[in-house]
């Protein structure tokens, strides 16, 4: 309700987009629990049947919550976010299958550390956790809480069951219909399937105190439409039950005891926004050309089959990335040809007859992957400049090999499919095999032979190869391979600027280290130089050059990058329809001149300011 008192604003992660103005619903916190004490030896036993009795009471916690999710949204079952809370519960559940590395950790805290049951689950949830956690790659990173969601359903049931009774009740998800209906729902914390069985019906959005943008709250808020804020300070101890409150998602912020002026600006902004979103929604199937009509390709990185759907939904021309790394990671062996040739095959077959590149193997430095082992032990004291990506690869060709295996007979898959199959769609798009980390010709040379020694291999085995054979192309990341990029072309058929990389390793910046962080800028005058001279290289020798970094999918770099000579941009799916609007209102000359401008300034200071003056011109 309304007060005399000052409104307050509270700062967070605006993760999914949209306004909400409405009453509170703070949720009440159930974190269980951990003693730590060291138990007798002869204990051992019965503290490894307390567990069990946990783990199989979780069990049937997470079936029953499948079953719920296809109850509730059975028309959402075969939809992203379907597919996307049925995976998440199934790795649940693999990670408590007998003989997995979780219940391996666990055990071995008992029986050889003498732990307790909840002090051995947390500790060996937090040692799984803590890896994902220090991956760079936010989405990776961000599996951490899905360790952790799992080690908190875990530590409930332990809390509740005893050593010699039978399961007692825990505080578990509620049903959509127990949370109040036209409400703003508070909490320390939504796990994922605290999301998913919300109904975007009667809850009108969310705030959290933790997550980031990158986790599964935040995916399933955004395949919702539910608005959010996540990671926002003291937000339960700030804000009581029915009070009234404004949310913006847009810029994550929460507004407590809201003036009139606050509450009127916010109703015609989210007026503006559902106007904004119908627009968007008609952009789907118009081609991303500037006003002079050059036509810039808009792809989509993705990691899993299943979001491919995305990649349809947002209107997307192809897959410009396939990340390989998440077949080898949270595992104890190594993915075989067939299991890699079926989740090939399952993405390049879902995208019909448009581009697809998958990226080779880029585990290594932040990027660990237990189903290595020993292979990747070596990190020196500088693991990002180490043994990783196409180096790895080219130490390890056993792994280089099957992984090439599957690639080739997925998209020879692929062509049997489109010319026979049920979409009875000719095959003319690309398929693309990308090469990470290149430093050196040689690489690509090494690279370039064991990729035939395998196509003959697969012709002895008579498996059909693609036809034509995939175009090989390589990532620029590197600094040595920027500047060499009009040597190495003779090489390639195509170019991908990861500028993430090139950002960090030309600048020498690690932006996860928060003493550096604030130096990293995408748009400094020497990363900008590099994309230019990398895509002069690549109009000279009629290669098509992507950028598949964060900036390509976000509108403010847009002109710039089409400026630089970037025809192709490869981005979230999510991204592409804000890309496609600013492309639609940019002028390919102009862009030019601001390109031209950029590369003489002196900082990324000047570089900002021409932007702004780019996107806004009328300005003073």
């Amino acid at each position: 309700m309304m007060t005399d008192q000052k409104e307050q604003r509270l700062q967070g992660l605006g993760v999914s987009t949209g306004i909400a103005i409405g009453p509170a619903s703070v949720q009440e916190a159930h974190i269980p629990k951990v003693e730590k004490y060291t138990i007798d030896p002869t204990a051992c036993d019965d503290t490894r049947q307390h567990l069990m009795r946990a783990v199989t009471a979780t069990r049937k916690t997470l079936l029953a919550l499948k079953k719920k999710s296809t109850l509730l949204y059975p028309s959402l079952l075969n939809s992203g976010i379907g597919r996307e809370i049925t995976l998440l519960l199934d790795a649940h559940l693999h990670m408590l299958d007998d003989g997995s590395r979780l219940m391996r950790l666990m055990e071995h805290h008992i029986t050889g550390k003498l732990m307790n049951a909840s002090w051995a689950t947390f500790e060996a949830i937090e040692h799984i956790a803590s890896q994902f956690q220090a991956m760079k790659d936010p989405y990776l990173s961000a599996r951490a809480e899905d360790v952790r969601e799992l080690g908190m359903r875990l530590l409930r049931h332990i809390d509740a069951t005893s050593t010699a009774t039978s399961p007692a009740s825990t505080h578990e998800t509620p049903m959509p219909q127990q949370y109040p209906h036209g409400h703003i729902l508070l909490a320390q914390d939504f796990t994922p399937a605290d999301t998913v069985l919300l109904d975007p019906l009667h809850v009108l959005a969310i705030a959290t105190e933790s997550g980031g943008r990158e986790s599964h709250t935040a995916i399933m808020a955004r395949a919702l439409g539910i608005p959010a804020v996540l990671g926002v300070y003291q937000l339960t101890t700030s804000i009581g039950n029915g009070d009234q409150i404004v949310l913006d998602g847009d810029n994550g912020l929460i507004i407590t005891r809201p003036n009139a002026h606050t509450i009127k600006h916010y109703h015609s902004k989210r007026s503006q926004e559902k106007q904004q979103r119908e627009h968007l929604a008609t952009l789907k199937k118009r081609p991303a050309c500037t006003t002079d009509q050059q036509h810039i390709h808009l792809l989509a990185n993705i990691e899993l089959p299943r979001e491919c759907a995305h990649v349809d939904a947002h209107g997307a021309e192809g897959i410009g990335l396939v990340r390989s790394e998440f077949l080898y990671m949270n595992r104890d062996d190594l993915p075989d040809e067939e299991e890699q040739y079926h989740f090939y095959k399952d993405i390049v077959c879902s995208i019909g007859d448009r581009p697809v590149t998958i990226r080779t193997l880029d585990v290594g430095g932040e990027k660990l992957a237990t189903s290595m082992g020993d292979m990747l032990s070596d990190k020196g004291e500088n693991p990002a400049l180490g043994l990783r990506a196409i180096r790895f690869a080219l130490k390890h060709p056993h792994i280089f090999r099957v992984q090439l295996a599957a690639i080739l007979r997925a998209f020879a898959q692929r062509a049997h499919h489109n010319s026979t199959g049920e979409k009875a769609q000719p095959y003319t798009g690309q398929c693309r095999i990308l090469l990470p980390m290149i430093s050196c010709a040689q690489e690509i040379i090494q690279a370039r032979a064991i990729i035939d020694e395998v196509a003959q291999d697969l012709t002895r085995r008579h498996i059909p190869l693609p036809r034509p054979m995939p175009s090989i192309g390589i990532m620029i990341e590197t600094p040595s391979a920027a500047v060499a990029a009009d040597t190495l072309a003779p090489l390639c058929d195509f170019f991908s600027i990861g500028t993430n990389d090139l950002t960090m390793y030309t600048l020498a910046i690690d932006r996860g280290n928060e003493e550096v962080a604030h130096l990293y800028t995408p748009l400094h005058p020497a990363v900008l130089r590099l994309i230019h001279q990398s895509a002069q290289a690549a109009h000279k020798h009629q290669l098509s050059l992507v950028v598949c970094g964060e900036i390509a999918g976000d509108p403010f770099y847009a002109g710039l990058l089409i400026g630089l000579g970037v025809k192709e941009l490869s981005m979230n799916p999510t991204a592409v329809p804000r890309v496609k609007q600013r492309i639609l209102h940019t002028d390919s000359r102009q862009a030019k001149q601001l390109a031209d401008k950029a590369l003489k300034a002196l900082n990324d200071t000047e570089i900002i300011q021409l932007l702004e003056k780019f996107h806004h011109p009328d300005r003073p």
